[in-house]
């Protein structure tokens, strides 16, 4: 799920938007989900996305 693993997207979002960037700004899951592509395990990723993306970038 998003914000697991490696990639310090704060660090990320914060250099957009430090850089002036206003657009807007997707994301794409290319490898296998943990927990598999079954809709209730899609949905509770979704969530955790939307949760994050509120408490780390849209609060700034």
């Amino acid at each position: 799920p998003f914000g697991d693993g490696f990639i310090d997207y704060e660090a990320f979002f914060s250099g957009l938007k430090d850089g002036g960037f206003s657009g807007i700004a997707t994301y794409e899951m290319c490898s296998p989900v943990r927990g598999g592509g079954g809709e209730q395990n899609l949905d509770r990723c979704c969530r955790r996305y939307l949760q994050w993306m509120k408490d780390h970038v849209l609060q700034r």
